[in-house]
């Protein structure tokens, strides 16, 4: 898991449009998320423009660090500089980053939720009803990512 690179790809014409690098490889999903913004002649992803850095908890608890639009995660940077701020610019870039989110839930179910109703957490088990209504979110999540699909590079 950890290292492993996650792409979202549109079913209706295969294009990726998300990258999910993975660092993690516990209890939770730790990582950067990165958005297309160019594709070469063949469809194959040119440039990617950072969204966040993000930690997903199995109860689908996500913290989305947002550290502007021209962070790059390996960049050294002097941590006053790193701020919260994402340009989310109309209804197109929020659906995108409502995309991105959705995304990442949905990975971290799918790596680190084994048994889709019951989850370990250390020596407490809980059922995902006790904490969250996951029938509820898993179809809100299905509906954005209609059309898509979770593909391992």
């Amino acid at each position: 898991m950890k290292g492993d690179v996650y792409y979202l790809k549109n079913k209706d014409d295969r294009m990726i449009t998300h990258k999910f690098e993975v660092n993690s490889d516990d209890f939770h999903l730790d990582g950067q998320c990165y958005e297309v913004i160019s594709w070469e002649a063949n469809d194959k992803p040119y440039e990617y423009s950072f969204v966040a850095g993000v930690y997903c908890k199995w109860d689908a608890c996500t913290h989305w660090y947002f550290y502007g639009e021209d962070y790059k995660p390996d960049a050294k940077i002097d941590e006053r500089e790193q701020d919260s701020y994402y340009h989310l610019c109309g209804g197109y870039s929020f659906m995108r980053h409502i995309t991105a989110m959705c995304f990442v839930w949905k990975l971290a179910e799918q790596i680190i939720a084994k048994d889709p109703w019951t989850i370990k957490h250390g020596n407490v088990k809980y059922t995902h009803d006790e904490y969250y209504d996951h029938e509820r979110i898993t179809k809100m999540i299905d509906v954005v990512l209609d059309g898509y699909e979770i593909v391992k590079a």
